[in-house]
């Protein structure tokens, strides 16, 4: 007679090794001299267990750090796939309005080719960071606003020296996240849109610091820009 382990604990096992591929794929993303087969390699073994995962376990819900975990991975995926588009460093701290400025980088716009922009990746980074919040019952702090509005800036600036178009409704639309009341009336409860939203509005001193943060980096992103196409 076939012996199996009873459900819990094939729940439990089963959820260690997704987080253990998950490890993996994450660090594989982030080791710069990495063969893209290798990457490849790690992400289609998470994908292919995660189908196995939910055909076993059809009903679970991931515990709220798994899904985090899952979410990093995605986050990490997109971005990287934008550096290796773009050969920038891998780092978020470049996001700064002083480094504006930096063109030595290849980029393309939207449906041009299969690179990512960073725009592509902002609402994947907000959602991350919502997560996030969550997870540790926090509410974001100065220096990441810092970082946010940092990298709202620089996918800004990415846009405007690579594609045309209406540059101050594109201007407004990266700076859009924050307290938004249509959209917050509209989104569906627990989806990325709400919960980001959820996060700008922990209480009345992070969104007004946000607000002041945002218009301090439109304000210098309005200013190099002009500089640069005077």
């Amino acid at each position: 007679m076939e012996r199996k382990a009873r459900p819990e604990t094939q729940l439990t096992v089963d959820e260690a090794m997704l987080d253990y591929l998950i490890y993996t794929a994450v660090k594989a993303l982030l080791q710069e001299d990495n063969e893209p087969a290798i990457v490849t390699n790690h992400l289609e073994m998470v994908d292919s267990f995660l189908s196995v995962f939910h055909a076993l376990h059809p009903v679970h819900r991931a515990p709220i750090e798994m899904q985090f975990r899952l979410r990093l991975l995605q986050f990490c995926h997109v971005f990287t796939k934008w550096q290796r588009c773009t050969n920038a460093p891998l780092s978020l701290s470049q996001f700064r309005p002083q480094n504006l400025r930096t063109c030595d980088m290849e980029f393309s716009c939207p449906g041009q080719s299969d690179c990512m922009t960073l725009q592509e990746t902002l609402p994947l980074f907000l959602a991350l960071s919502a997560l996030q919040n969550s997870v540790q019952e926090s509410t974001i702090t100065e220096l990441w606003m810092r970082l946010a509005a940092g990298y709202m800036a620089q996918a800004y600036a990415e846009q405007v020296l690579t594609c045309q178009g209406d540059r101050l409704g594109l201007l407004e639309e990266i700076f859009a996240w924050g307290m938004n009341f249509e959209t917050s009336r509209l989104s569906k409860k627990g989806s990325d849109e709400s919960q980001i939203i959820q996060m700008f509005n922990a209480d009345s001193y992070v969104l007004r610091r946000w607000e002041d943060m945002k218009e301090e980096h439109i304000e210098a992103t309005s200013s190099v820009h002009q500089k640069v196409y005077r």
